[in-house]
């Protein structure tokens, strides 16, 4: 299944054209790629925070052995679906 992540930061919103044209590319891909899937992020609505050594500890530990704060650490990364690349 093909995937798109369709990535918006202009702080214009709705007046952006950058998100218009993101928008536009996406509606296009998807019609081209019936059973694709499109990922949005939009970066000025979360706030992720800076990989650090702990973060890349927490993500080589593997997950039955990661401490509660290890677990902590990786709660936004791994609501962002990060493993649709091939990732951990």
């Amino acid at each position: 299944m093909p995937i798109l992540l369709k990535i918006d930061s202009s702080p214009m919103g709705e007046r952006s054209i950058s998100r218009k044209l993101t928008a536009a590319f996406a509606k296009t891909w998807s019609t081209a790629h019936p059973g694709g899937r499109v990922i949005a992020r939009d970066l000025t609505a979360i706030d992720i925070p800076v990989i650090d050594g702990g973060w890349v500890g927490a993500a080589y530990t593997p997950e039955n052995a990661r401490t509660p704060e290890q677990r902590e650490t990786l709660t936004i990364s791994d609501s962002l679906d990060c493993r649709f690349a091939g990732g951990r």
